[in-house]
């Protein structure tokens, strides 16, 4: 398990310092993946759209991380990544 994932989850019953490091893990995140999905060239310029994709690859990466464990099956995450098509 991600141990900012549960972090997240629990966010709000967190000390102010520890949310605001968990927080930045999860902006972190999105960021390199925005980056990521760029194609090579100037600056690395953020292509439109890029936001949401990364939202919704970290979430539907964290969320099968859950429920994986939750089943016990681990071949529910690698199905989710698959699909992502990353």
């Amino acid at each position: 398990m991600c141990l900012c994932g549960m972090l997240g989850a629990e966010i709000n019953s967190l000390p102010e310092d520890i949310a605001n490091e968990a927080s930045r893990f999860f902006n972190l995140n999105i960021e390199w993946l925005e980056a990521a999905l760029s194609p090579p060239g100037k600056n690395h310029q953020k292509k439109s759209g890029n936001h949401s994709r990364a939202v919704t690859i970290l979430s539907a990466l964290s969320g099968a991380m859950i429920v994986s464990r939750a089943t016990g099956d681990t071949s529910l995450f690698d199905q989710v990544a698959d699909h992502l098509s990353i």
